[in-house]
């Protein structure tokens, strides 16, 4: 689908009209991606087209792997990053049969043994794409972060929106992160929302 709840079309037409409003969220990830140490492969989990992603941090890796639903995202990836291959995956990495699951997930761990994986402003808008009780929620934030174990690893995810007076809690405070390195961040989205974005990578 080139509409989805999360993204899709009108994703993609909010990146084009507002890449200088969203320049300082992206410097500030730079940063804060520049202190993550890693090997050189990469599997990068719901990039879209990598708008907010800083290409200074993707030229650091010998091989990336995308996995993203939406089927524009290898086009407007390859648009907005060129001459950086990434191989592009459509596939969903977190729902099976309308249920969270972590089974792709670990598919994935087993298919790209010595990747870091970096999950891409995906894990705040997980719950717009299928329904799950808040402690269903929680558990699995719990449980990713098991699944993972040892691997290196980092998300930024929204916290907070801010839109038209309406605060939306993302669910994604909470002890599922403790231990991990933070950084907090701003993203102006459009004129009337304003994302808290929270980063958290294993070190």
């Amino acid at each position: 689908m080139i509409f989805r709840p999360s993204g899709g079309m009108l994703y993609h037409w909010r990146a084009w009209r507002s890449r200088s409003r969203w320049q300082p969220f992206v410097n500030a990830l730079s940063a804060w991606l520049g202190e993550w140490r890693t090997g050189e492969e990469l599997v990068l989990i719901g990039p879209s087209a990598g708008y907010t992603l800083p290409v200074d941090f993707l030229k650091r890796f010998a091989k990336i792997t995308a996995y993203d639903l939406d089927p524009l995202a290898p086009t407007f990836f390859r648009r907005h990053h060129r001459g950086l291959a990434v191989e592009f995956h459509r596939q969903d990495v977190f729902w099976r049969e309308a249920r969270l699951s972590l089974e792709p997930l670990k598919e994935l761990l087993s298919r790209h043994p010595q990747a870091a994986f970096l999950f891409s402003n995906v894990l705040g808008q997980l719950l717009l794409e299928g329904t799950a009780e808040e402690s269903e929620w929680l558990r699995f934030l719990t449980d990713l972060r098991r699944t993972l174990g040892s691997r290196d690893w980092a998300s930024y995810h929204d916290v907070f929106t801010y839109e038209g007076g309406e605060v939306i809690d993302h669910l994604l405070s909470g002890e599922w992160k403790q231990g991990l390195k933070t950084g907090d961040f701003e993203w102006k989205l459009t004129p009337r929302s304003l994302h808290k974005i929270q980063g958290v990578r294993s070190r």
